[in-house]
């Protein structure tokens, strides 16, 4: 889904709860950390608050003057205490989910949620999965967060589904002298001066079922979170409501009764609510059903069969006649 709108640059409230949590061990006090910063302790057990980028990244700065730890050091120590719960709603939509694979859609989709700083991408390459993290602005501390990220992203997905998951973290930034001292903490093998800040490992992990995964929970929470989404950006078209729900990341297309019940309307005052926006219920299934099978179709790992399924088709051939009138190819050539 994409955004016109130009976000403020914020990350979660709770990564200063995080950064206080590290800095406890050498007894720093919330008051000295948050010193001149204009929050108080009080705040940070707030639920859903966001705080802008530049006073978090000063917070930072002040956590690594105070504990004298070197910058990647104290970056692992953030990787190794960030838990799922750091990421609000985000994070328990994405521990609800089926398997690792889900999480890791349930955080690209909905990341803007907690930072406006980073984005997202999984792929899949041959026989391994990449997670990208790319930052949309350049902080003077972006070896604390990118070791963080990576570790902590490492960390999560082990709480989450029981195993470790492990394979090769890439940074941007050159090897320090004290790193091999951090080796035992590391799950897998750490490449230097890279172009990009990613993880990459077997994309049989993807596969692994969570822990707490709970399908109807886990599409409650999906649907909070584009509820959230919507309000944040500010996009809270009636028409921008009923294609979230019509497509679930997990569950593929809606049934209609079941939309009707979520936001208590009947048929005919759904038809006519769409009429006057020029549009109908059907034209937006279809619109939805076009964006997600041409995402879907990118994925060599996805048979025909499944993906005509997951949109709702009865078969194929309904499939494919339906994607040559939206694209003018069929989904092969595509």
């Amino acid at each position: 889904m994409t955004f016109n709108k130009e976000l403020e640059k914020t990350v979660p409230g709770t990564y200063i709860a995080l950064i206080l949590d590290v800095v406890s061990r050498w007894d720093i006090s919330a008051d000295e950390l948050l010193k001149d910063s204009g929050f108080h302790a009080e705040q940070l057990v707030q639920p859903l608050w966001r705080a802008d980028a530049k006073i978090v990244m000063g917070i930072l700065k002040r956590a690594l003057e105070l504990t004298q730890v070197p910058t990647l050091e104290f970056g692992f120590y953030l990787g190794m205490q960030m838990t799922i719960t750091c990421h609000g709603l985000m994070g328990m939509a994405a521990m609800l989910a089926e398997n690792v694979k889900q999480a890791l859609n349930v955080a690209q989709e909905f990341i803007s949620l907690q930072s406006s700083i980073h984005t997202i991408k999984l792929e899949i390459v041959d026989d391994h999965a990449l997670i990208t993290f790319e930052q949309t602005e350049a902080y003077y501390l972006d070896e604390v967060i990118q070791i963080a990220l990576l570790l902590g992203f490492a960390q999560m997905g082990k709480s989450i589904s029981g195993h470790t998951l492990t394979g090769f973290a890439d940074v941007q930034f050159n090897k320090p002298d004290y790193f091999d001292k951090l080796l035992p903490l590391i799950p897998g093998k750490v490449r230097f001066n890279r172009p990009v800040t990613c993880l990459e490992f077997k994309k049989e992990i993807l596969d692994i079922p969570l822990l707490h995964s709970d399908a109807i929970a886990g599409r409650f929470a999906r649907e909070e979170c584009k509820y959230q989404l919507r309000k944040l950006l500010k996009q809270n078209s009636f028409i921008s409501t009923i294609q979230d729900l019509i497509y679930d990341e997990a569950m593929g297309i809606s049934p209609l009764s079941d939309i009707l019940e979520k936001i208590q309307i009947s048929e005919r005052a759904l038809q006519r609510k769409l009429e006057s926006e020029n549009t109908s219920f059907r034209e937006l299934v279809d619109k939805v059903r076009c964006e997600k099978a041409t995402q879907l179709l990118k994925n060599p790992n996805l048979s025909l069969e499944h993906i005509a399924n997951h949109l709702g088709y009865t078969n194929t051939k309904n499939f494919s006649r339906a994607f040559k009138r939206w694209t003018g190819k069929s989904p092969r050539r595509y």
